[in-house]
């Protein structure tokens, strides 16, 4: 996709059909409803000022879009995102659900082709939704050649029941936790009203720790907790079970800079580090503008940590 031909906003050149594109790209990356009118106003200026901020972490935005800056290359929806930088090989992870439409089955390999080591497909969530994405990508990323894990949204309602609702889902695609990686998502839940019941809609960490309890006595399989530090982060550490299972942190920073673990790990084992929108490394992943994570090692050191995380025999 073309660039701009002149700078954009505060003292920009403003030309009209390159104010009328980044309209269009800060309403599709901001979920604004600016006007495109190709006129450089007040309202357009302030969203740029606010992807400065919150997306690229600049603390004194100038509200000025420049042909080949830093903010048009983070905008753009073309643009690539950029991995995180540690010492040494890392490898990427992307999560998907069905808040991802439209994914392509040949989406996986291009993922694979992109440096793209394991995917993490949304199984279900509380005690009766199944994500009806999962069982058709399952299929694609296994085809693809990807390693594939499957994560629960934890809600308010009973842990058996939820536990059953994942286990369910997990069996429908013929696949088990010998070769499947669980995760249990553990983090604050507004009302939803796509997904019943009513409140609690949250799962509490007790209810987390009794869930893993549960889910590895039945599998005998380790599972990966997701979260936060708005949420794991107080009191997860008086809950042997969730502190005993590998962490996968949530962390979009403003700026290139890596997480502390959280309170009762040692270290975080994955890191989300963007929603391809959000966070100083935002943008698409081959084409696909979705949840990202870094592990710190090799596509080899992944595969045999995965390994190590499974079912010692085959399970549903």
């Amino acid at each position: 996709m073309a660039g701009i031909t002149g700078s954009v906003g505060q003292n920009g050149n403003n030309n009209p059909a390159d104010v009328s594109a980044v309209q269009q790209w800060l309403n599709a990356r901001m979920g604004l409803a600016l006007a495109v009118s190709g006129q450089a106003d007040a309202q357009t200026i302030a969203a740029i000022e606010s992807f400065q901020a919150s997306v690229r972490g600049v603390t004194t935005p100038d509200g000025l879009i420049s042909p080949n800056g830093p903010t048009l290359r983070a905008l753009m929806p073309n643009a690539a995102a950029a991995s995180p930088g540690f010492p040494g090989a890392t490898t990427r992870i992307v999560d998907l659900s069905h808040n991802n439409p439209g994914v392509a089955p040949g989406a996986f390999s291009a993922l694979a082709a992109a440096g793209v080591g394991a995917v993490l497909l949304k199984a279900s969530q509380g005690a009766g939704f199944k994500d009806p994405t999962f069982t058709a990508r399952v299929a694609q990323a296994r085809q693809a050649g990807l390693l594939v894990g499957a994560y629960h949204f934890g809600t308010g309602e009973d842990p058996t029941a939820q536990l059953a609702n994942f286990t369910a889902a997990v069996s429908a695609a013929n696949i088990g936790f010998d070769t499947l990686l669980a995760a249990l998502d553990l983090e604050p839940n507004p009302a939803d009203p796509a997904h019943p019941p009513g409140p609690p809609h949250t799962m509490s960490l007790a209810q987390g720790d009794a869930w893993i309890a549960a889910f590895k006595a039945l599998s005998n399989a380790t599972p990966l907790v997701y979260g936060g530090s708005n949420y794991l982060g107080a009191g997860s550490q008086s809950h042997a079970n969730l502190t005993a299972c590998p962490l996968w942190i949530a962390a979009y920073p403003r700026a290139a800079t890596i997480p502390a673990p959280l309170s009762g790990w040692a270290d975080w084992t994955f890191w989300q580090y963007t929603d391809g929108k959000q966070g100083a490394y935002a943008g698409p992943i081959a084409g696909l503008a979705c949840d990202q994570s870094v592990f710190r090692g090799s596509l080899t050191d992944l595969t045999t940590a995965w390994s190590s995380w499974l079912a010692t025999t085959p399970s549903a």
